[in-house]
């Protein structure tokens, strides 16, 4: 059972908490978190201009449409920690 009445709103949930858990292990501070937010946004808006994919973890989905552009490979490869 899916909190929300779209499924596709918690594989986006996924997909960016990933990105998040990320980010808490390579920011060395707030400002530094910030900075690094600021920049995936940045790079997730060029990637989806270009027609690039998304990567798992390292890229933010901004809405559910934008989930067939991850890369499925790359669900795999974050893997467990």
């Amino acid at each position: 059972m899916f909190f929300r009445e779209n499924p596709n709103t918690e594989k986006l949930d996924m997909v960016n908490n990933a990105y998040g858990s990320n980010l808490r292990s390579i920011a060395k501070d707030d400002a530094d978190a910030k900075t690094k937010m600021a920049l995936a946004y940045y790079n997730t808006s060029k990637k989806l201009a270009e027609g690039k994919p998304l990567i798992y973890g390292e890229d933010l989905v901004f809405n559910v449409n934008d989930l067939e552009k991850v890369e499925p490979r790359s669900f795999r490869a974050m893997g467990p920690r």
